[in-house]
């Protein structure tokens, strides 16, 4: 199973069915998670979100855990 693969089942253990976790490193090592969830599905993360980032921090030591407010977006890439 692919790391993402295994972030994003936690996601679906809370009932978020369209999730994308991007990955991002900068230049200076800082590890960034971002979360991409279908607008519907928002309620749910916000939620149980100190669950979640706890749980995706147990994964990997993210430095950093942002939420996308643009929601989902099918077909990007990691920008």
């Amino acid at each position: 199973m692919k790391v993402i693969e295994k972030y994003e089942e936690i996601f679906h253990f809370f009932n978020i069915k369209t999730v994308r976790l991007r990955l991002h490193f900068d230049i200076n090592g800082y590890s960034i998670a971002r979360i991409e969830i279908d607008k519907k599905e928002f309620y749910l993360y916000i939620k149980y979100k100190n669950i979640i980032n706890y749980k995706l921090k147990q994964i990997s030591k993210f430095d950093y855990i942002t939420f996308d407010i643009d929601g989902y977006k099918s077909g990007s890439f990691d920008k």
